[in-house]
């Protein structure tokens, strides 16, 4: 399968006083995600939106993401 008919599967959680932002191919969710700490939920949006672009792939937001198995 081509890389491009992947998807980044990503969420934004708040925390005490930030927010983090992950995400994780939806192709290997068994794998650990990528994470960022934001001052906002735009900026971790805005975080993860730029890496599917690099990647080329969609982005599917959930309200959590899958455990790494």
């Amino acid at each position: 399968m081509p890389f491009s008919e992947h998807r980044l599967l990503a969420c934004i959680e708040p925390g005490e006083q930030e927010f983090k932002a992950a995400f994780v191919s939806a192709a290997a969710s068994h794998r650990a995600p990528a994470t960022r700490r934001c001052r906002s939920p735009d900026e971790g949006k805005q975080w993860v939106e730029r890496e599917a672009e690099k990647l080329g792939v969609p982005v599917e937001w959930t309200d959590r993401l899958p455990s790494p198995r």
